[in-house]
């Protein structure tokens, strides 16, 4: 048993977060809209903003978009800016 949890901490260590990225499109009360981000629900990502960075959380889509909610304070953000 010890070894097989040996090599899953293994495989773990060797994983890469992804990167993908879109931008954000609107801001609607606590949501933000995110166009051209390939991201499943539950996944979190970095949002530059002008004040620097905030992390936000996949919570829906619509029409082709991601739905993401601000795990933090959306200061200072735009809507062209990269997510």
């Amino acid at each position: 048993m010890s070894l097989r949890l040996d090599r899953l901490g293994e495989r773990i260590s060797s994983l890469r977060p992804g990167k993908a990225e879109g931008k954000v499109v609107s801001v609607t009360g606590v949501t933000l809209t995110a166009t051209g981000l390939e991201a499943s629900i539950g996944e979190v990502c970095r949002i530059m903003g002008l004040g620097g960075r905030i992390l936000a959380e996949v919570v829906g889509f619509r029409e082709g978009r991601s739905i993401l909610m601000p795990l933090g304070v959306p200061r200072a953000l735009v809507s062209t800016r990269p997510a």
